[in-house]
């Protein structure tokens, strides 16, 4: 029984915390559904809302917030709705083969230092192509990025970073220090705490983008007809996303390893443009993968970088996966980055 006016508490494990504790009210109760004050944070949805007496009453779903102003509102679903799951799971439990007792991996609880992340602010020159798998190997119809809490940081703030190097050089010449344009002063130890420099490494796979067939056929049709009659071609080309990410594998050394995540988000893209030489347009959407992975992955066997193989499986193609070696400089690369955590952690 759930009723309106009643002290509720939701739970949840976000990737950056052990656990997450809020508590609020119930504002309503729908035929199927919670509507409470609760704050659920990313990452909370799936976990149980309990009551006072610790009975699970809901299942956390979705938050309604606004930038109107007021905590918002969110929504758990009844847990009468998975009844019939729960007792089907039940009834299925005696004849079920028991799970594997091997440890899957956790996001370690030492953050990434922050002392590490100004010293790469500090380079002159950052080489960030060795992150930029799809610039070095072919990855098929995805673009892949291989991205470490200092490339993250690194490209999120090298405009600021330049900018500051400029500020710099003029109050040297000037005499001056104030050090007001130096965005490492903005960091905090307590930001690792919140997830902003966990110490993993996300593999991006996003879709690649190109013409369809129909449009780079009828650009090549009408191209070499104006050619013939010797004028100026305008061209309409419409683009399209060429892949759809279903899931990835990451095996090192031939053996598949686990992630500490995997997730996959649709992105659409709409636009509409021109200019002299033609009309560009896009409606589509499709979604693009994301794998974390522990560092301890990349870590050196018998004094070599592992060969890490990534498999990508498209929506299109569930059975034909695009398969690639992660470059050696990639690998070298990401073991370095986590040098430093790795003697606060007391990883070798």
């Amino acid at each position: 029984m759930v009723f309106e006016g009643e002290k509720v508490m939701a739970m949840g494990s976000p990737l950056s915390q052990e656990k997450i504790m809020t508590v609020g009210i119930v504002s309503k109760v729908e035929p199927k559904a919670v509507i409470s004050d609760v704050n659920i944070n990313h990452g909370n949805s799936g976990g149980p809302l309990v009551n006072m007496n610790g009975e699970v009453i809901a299942i956390n779903t979705f938050g309604d917030f606004t930038s109107q102003g007021g905590p918002g509102i969110s929504g758990s679903v009844l847990i009468s709705e998975a009844a019939k799951v729960i007792a089907e799971a039940r009834n299925a439990f005696p004849f079920s083969k028991a799970p594997s007792n091997r440890r899957l991996p956790v996001v370690s609880h030492v953050p990434f230092p922050v002392d590490s992340l100004r010293l790469a602010s500090e380079q002159d020159r950052f080489n960030e192509k060795p992150y930029n798998v799809s610039a070095v190997v072919s990855t098929g119809k995805f673009e892949v990025m291989v991205v470490t809490p200092i490339y993250e940081w690194w490209r999120s703030n090298r405009y600021q970073m330049e900018l500051a190097k400029r500020t710099k050089k003029r109050e040297a010449r000037s005499g001056e220090n104030s050090g007001a344009a130096d965005p490492t002063r903005q960091m905090r130890e307590w930001m690792s705490y919140v997830g902003g420099y966990a110490p993993m490494v996300t593999i991006q796979m996003a879709p690649k983008m190109g013409q369809t067939a129909g449009s780079l056929f009828g650009n090549i049709l009408g191209a070499a007809a104006s050619g013939y009659a010797g004028t100026a071609y305008r061209g309409n080309y419409r683009y399209e996303y060429k892949a759809d990410f279903l899931y990835a594998e990451v095996l090192k050394d031939t053996i598949v390893v686990d992630d500490l995540n995997m997730f996959r988000s649709m992105v659409p893209r709409a636009f509409v443009s021109a200019d002299w030489n033609g009309n560009y347009s896009m409606v589509d959407q499709a979604r693009t993968g994301v794998v974390l992975m522990d560092p301890s992955v990349f870590a050196p066997v018998g004094g070599k970088a592992p060969k890490i193989h990534i498999k990508i499986f498209s929506v299109e193609k569930p059975d034909n996966p695009y398969e690639f070696d992660l470059p050696e400089s990639t690998v070298n690369r990401v073991w370095e980055d986590f040098a430093a955590w790795r003697v606060a952690a007391g990883v070798q």
